[in-house]
Order: structure tokens, then sequence, then C-alpha cells
């Protein structure tokens, strides 16, 4: 990185960012145009201004040209969470809107929004998907952002970066130099969120966030040269990460599954284990936040969430509850998606697209779809298997106990928890009344445990 452009990263806070450890290593990033092959030096200088920014965010070529016919799959498999182009275009960027942040939702693609000044602008920008990058000069006296003349002025700018940043010892201007100036930022950020969350911001959480840390330059709010003025990024200690990417609900609690389909998962899991299989559930109703993360993670097809949902309660995920196993085990699985289907459950082993073993979910056998359920349209009661005795909340609660027992004491707790569960109340992160007295399940103590180790 050139020394010359310190005060450019000190004024949009990427210096605080880059000592703090957040330099893009986290996640991946392209670029429009081809710095790879190229002799263009265009293509090489928006590069180098990137790499000004996050340093060691791992970049590919994409060609922005052909975004729809074949980049997208590409964004998918490579996860890619930033992109940019440099380049000004008449193609109206509303082709992109079916295809791009829909397939993709934690995909942040920025442009340039041109040169131009008030005679045109680059009409990519026309996506509701894309950002508009403006571009400001840093006055050395005072460092007071100024719009730049040449920038073109549209209600497509959303937002401004800094432009004239030395890259091979000459100066780099223009909105092309504004633009993965501005990328790289956001591949700082989504460096941070995938670090604390294990997901990048989705394109509409980046937006708000740029926003939020957003200072105005020519007027108050949003205005057709600068957008919403220039981010600065916040000290990273300072920033609410619920605020932006969710609180990620992921329950294990059978309880919280619909009443008909609990009692056949506590079923379920009593006749696995009398054939040899100890099975422990592992997830069972999840919010959006959640879902993204597994779909990011790729362990699920879709960011929206369906037989998981909250509001659905029709799902859940178990693993072989053997330490150092849970997941290698292929008698295991066969055995236990056996079980399952017999049940009437729809198990993800199964599947031919999308393979989940770990997956059981009530479709009324493949009768409702995921789309159906997201529309809350749900299946009827699932029959409790072998057509037994209505299960009243008694006989539910003995199963529910068997499973995830309740301590209501630390002498309930295993000898191997008793330690740390001690540990945890002296500390205040377990209420305790000094006598001993708990009232927490199992499961609950397990992940409090797990956390603290």
């Amino acid at each position: 990185m050139w020394g010359e452009n310190n005060r450019f990263r000190d004024f949009i806070g990427v210096t605080a960012w880059h000592k703090a450890g957040y330099t893009g290593k986290r996640g991946r990033s392209a670029s429009g145009e081809d710095f790879i092959n190229s002799t263009d030096p265009h293509a090489h200088q928006t590069y180098s201004a990137f790499k000004e920014i996050a340093p060691d965010c791992d970049v590919v070529y994409l060609p922005y040209k052909r975004m729809v016919e074949i980049t997208i799959s590409e964004i998918l498999d490579k996860k890619i969470d930033t992109m940019w182009t440099s380049c000004t275009s008449q193609i109206d960027g509303r082709i992109y809107d079916q295809s791009l942040i829909p397939t993709f939702p934690f995909f942040t693609y920025v442009m340039s929004a041109g040169n131009e000044s008030t005679d045109d602008y680059n009409h990519m920008l026309e996506s509701k998907y894309i950002y508009g990058v403006g571009a400001y000069r840093l006055m050395v006296d005072g460092n007071i952002p100024v719009p730049e003349p040449y920038s073109s002025v549209t209600d497509k700018v959303d937002f401004s970066a800094p432009a004239g940043l030395w890259i091979d010892g000459v100066q780099f201007s223009g909105t092309s130099c504004a633009c993965p100036v501005l990328c790289g930022m956001c591949a700082l950020v989504n460096d941070f969120f995938i670090d604390k969350t294990g997901k990048p911001l989705s394109s509409q959480m980046m937006y708000q966030f740029l926003k939020d840390y957003s200072r105005d330059i020519c007027t108050t709010g949003k205005d057709e040269k600068t957008g919403w003025g220039a981010p600065i990024l916040p000290p990273p200690e300072s920033i609410d990460i619920e605020r932006y990417a969710g609180k990620m609900l992921n329950s294990r609690d059978i309880s919280e599954l619909r009443t008909d389909v609990a009692a056949n998962c506590i079923k379920f899991i009593k006749l696995c284990a009398e054939s040899g299989y100890p099975v422990l559930v592992t997830g069972t109703v999840r919010d959006k936040e959640y879902q993204e993360y597994c779909y990011y993670k790729g362990t699920s097809q879709t960011a929206t969430p369906s037989f998981h949902s909250v509001d659905a309660k029709l799902a859940f995920d178990v693993c072989k509850n053997v330490k150092g196993d849970e997941y290698g085990d292929n008698a295991f699985w066969a055995g236990i998606g056996a079980i399952g289907q017999k049940m009437g459950f729809d198990w993800g082993g199964s599947w031919t697209s999308f393979v989940d073993k770990p997956h059981f979910q009530w479709s009324d056998h493949g009768k409702y779809t995921s789309s159906m359920v997201r529309a809350g349209n749900y299946p009827p009661n699932m029959p409790l298997y072998e057509q037994e005795e209505e299960m009243t909340q008694d006989t539910f609660n003995t199963f529910y106990n068997g499973i995830n027992p309740l301590y209501a004491t630390i002498s309930d707790v295993p000898s191997y928890w008793q330690e740390e569960t001690k540990a945890l109340i002296a500390s205040g992160k377990l209420k305790g009344d000094g006598t001993g007295a708990l009232n927490i399940r199992m499961e609950t103590l397990r992940a409090i445990i797990i956390a603290e180790r």
C-alpha cells in the first residue's frame, strides 16, 4: 500500500479497521474489468485502488456485461460478497433486477456513477440493487471533502468516496477511483460481520450501514451530487451487530415444534434408540437471519426459512449423539432415515437435488411444498405414529423430560458438568438462589457450557 494514501485511509476510518485486524481476508470480491489478462491500465488501477483499502481480500474477475448469462452461478459458487465496476454504460441496469440480488442476497454491487457532470450518468444504475458511487476530493488543508465537478449528477448516486488516490506513483482520479474505494470499505465491513456472525451483510443491510455512517457533503440528506454523502467507517467495537445482522435464532427445543410434529419427533427419537441409533436434535425452529447463515454456508438451498420457520414449526435436524462421529456414519443415516420415512416424515437424505441427511419434515407425504409453507399454507396434523392413543400433555412431558431432562438443582446436574455450572452461577451467568436451585434444561445448560469453553 502507498503511504501517500494514509490520509485517505485515516479520513474514511479504514486505518482503525486495519489495526483491528479487518483487512478483507474473510471475504471475496470481484472486479467487472479483466485485471488478470487485460493490458488496459484502467482495470489494473481500479484493482490497485481496491487493494489500498482491502489489501487481503481475495479478488476474482467477473465480466459485468455477461452478469445475467454466466455470472450469477459464479457469485453463488465462489461466495462473492462484493463487486465493483468502474465502467459507464448505456445498458439499462434493470435487466439485473430479476436475477441478481434475489439469487444471492449477500452480494453488494457498486458501480461508478460516471464523469459526465449534468450531461449523463451510468445507466447501469437503473438497477435497484446496484449502488451508484460519486466522487469527492479530499482537500489537503483540513481534510474537507468537496464534490468533484465532473462527478455525474443524478438521483441514482447513493454514496460518494474519495478520488485521487496514489496508484503506482501517480494520482488516479474520477469515479473510477471512488468506486473500488467504496467497494473496499464494504469488503472490510463484510470481513467484520463474517468474523462476528459467520456471514456477510445482505445488500439491503450494507446499504443501511453505509447510510447510517455517511457524512453529508452538499446538503442534509440525500442529494443528486453525492447521494447520502461520504461513508466513514466507525470504530469496529462500536458497531451494533444485532441491528444489521439480527439475532440468528436456531432453537434445539422440541417443544417449540408444532405439537403433532413434536410428539412424532419424540417418538422418532425413541424408535431410533430402540434400534441402536442414538439421536440428538440439533435444530428445530429458526429465524430468517439463521436461515441466511445456512444459505451462505451452503447447508441450505434458500435464504428464506420454510418448514423450519418460527411460524411453521414443521421440521427438525438431528445428528448422531456420539462426540466425534456426529455426521460420518452412513449406516446411522440409512437407519434413521428409514425409521423417519416409515413414520411419515419427509427425509432430506432421500432428496436428489439437495441431499440433507440430518433433516426431517412433515409435508403430508410431499403434498406441501416449501413455497406453500412460506405462503402460510400448512399441512394438516401429522397422525401420531402407530395410531397410539392421543398424546396428552402429561405424556408429552414424560417423553420430553426423558430426552431433555430438567435440572432443578445442582445435584441433578451430571458430575462432569457440576464444577462448570457452579462457576457459571458464581459469575452471574446462571441464576441460582444460593441453595443450588437451577430449573434449567439439559440442552440449554449444555449450550451455555460449550459457549463458555
